[in-house]
């Protein structure tokens, strides 16, 4: 029986100490941002003005923001939000009914916002009751429950013409 010969083995470099790293999501964030020091030199040269507060400045109308000039004093955000809801529907935004007018009145705002504050609005400003339950309205527009009396004297045949009327209107009886 013959013998295969021995075939050398192949020499493997060692595995480095440090190999080189893949790259990750981590190293392509964003640097931080500028140090205190350089976030006051671009304030200045927005021409805000330093406060005792670090990091807050006063723009040219007494507004505190930050070194690049966004607001950072709520009080002020809260009456001019409260300011402009209100031109927006011609009056005050005491109740949320109103608010989710002026939502869905602001063309500021993004399209599907907008819609979702109609939609939740509606029931306040649209009155629409169940033929069921709804008796009318008296001649000051006040709505009258049903009378259930009349209902109760009525014949048999014209409550299921009623009842036959209802369910062709679409009404769930």
């Amino acid at each position: 029986m013959a013998t295969r010969p021995k075939q050398p083995e192949p020499k493997v470099a060692p595995p480095a100490k440090n190999p080189p790293r893949k790259s990750s999501v981590a190293d392509k964030r964003p640097q931080e941002g500028p140090s205190p020091q350089e976030e006051h030199e671009i304030a200045l040269a927005n021409g805000l003005a330093p406060t005792d507060v670090p990091g807050v400045y006063l723009s040219r109308s007494n507004v505190r923001v930050n070194y690049q000039g966004v607001w950072v004093d709520f009080i002020n955000l809260k009456t001019a939000d409260r300011v402009y809801r209100g031109a927006v529907i011609d009056g005050d935004v005491d109740s949320p009914a109103k608010f989710l007018k002026s939502v869905a009145l602001d063309p500021t705002q993004p399209l599907l916002l907008r819609i979702d504050a109609a939609k939740a609005a509606a029931p306040y400003f649209d009155r629409k009751t169940p033929i069921a339950v709804d008796g009318g309205a008296d001649a000051a527009g006040v709505a009258q429950p049903l009378n259930m009396s009349v209902l109760a004297a009525m014949p048999t045949a014209e409550l299921k013409a009623a009842l036959a009327l209802l369910t062709k209107l679409g009404v769930p009886v």
